[in-house]
């Protein structure tokens, strides 16, 4: 069904499967949380690096060595490692949001000695990551001026542009369905930690708001909003 879509805007629509190899370092076992251990201290690696899937990798430099590109557009941080080294076609990457800076929000929030050290050392390792990788770029797009003006302070040579987030109103029109109550549902993962923050937020300080102004609002519950009580 996705495939189907996207074909409607590109003819040439090519997968890549995701074989989900389990990592070495993933479980409960004595060995598993040894080499996490020494993962956090691997200054170069960052999480996601370890599950790079070598055939996109591969599918992507021969595509570049044997067709034809105008440009090359790459989207999020887990993606900046497959554009090959010196890549004689223009390059654009959006960064939907600055993996360290995300990282760095991570740190401080983290609770207890063990919990900030792995952090700063994972914020580190990403940002050394993340900056590495965008130096190969043509132009880096984000979506907000914070983000742009961080990543200028520590990238000033590079072409930074800002897109913000927005909605086509024509393709997406609102309609008022009919229900008895004022319902909210946040359909996203917390395992991205903008998205944690941002409920977070929502939670202690905006919903008591919407809540005087109407107190019958409700805020459905995912599964996956267990971590607010």
């Amino acid at each position: 069904e996705n495939v189907s879509a996207l074909q409607k805007v590109w003819p040439n629509v090519l997968i890549v499967p995701f074989y989900g190899i389990k990592a070495p370092y993933e479980g409960n076992s004595m060995a598993a949380k040894i080499m996490r251990f020494f993962h956090v201290l691997n200054p170069h690696t960052p999480p996601w690096f370890l599950k790079k899937q070598y055939g996109m990798a591969a599918l992507i430099k021969a595509m570049i060595e044997t067709g034809e590109y105008d440009l090359i557009h790459v989207e999020f941080t887990q993606m900046l490692s497959y554009l090959p080294k010196d890549c004689p076609i223009p390059s654009v990457v959006v960064e939907q949001d600055v993996s360290f800076i995300a990282w760095e929000r991570r740190f401080k929030t983290a609770k207890g000695a063990k919990n900030k050290l792995t952090e700063f050392l994972l914020m580190q390792k990403v940002k050394r990551f993340e900056l590495k990788h965008l130096k190969e770029f043509d132009r880096i797009v984000t979506v907000s001026d914070v983000d742009r003006e961080r990543l200028q302070k520590v990238l000033p040579t590079k072409k930074i542009e800002v897109v913000p987030n927005g909605v086509d109103l024509n393709a997406f029109q609102f309609e008022i369905p009919e229900r008895p109550q004022l319902s909210l549902l946040y359909n996203g993962g917390f395992g991205h930690f903008p998205n944690l923050d941002a409920m977070g937020l929502f939670i202690n300080e905006i919903f008591p708001l919407l809540k005087r102004e109407s107190a019958d609002i409700n805020l459905k519950k995912c599964k996956s909003m267990t971590t607010f009580n």
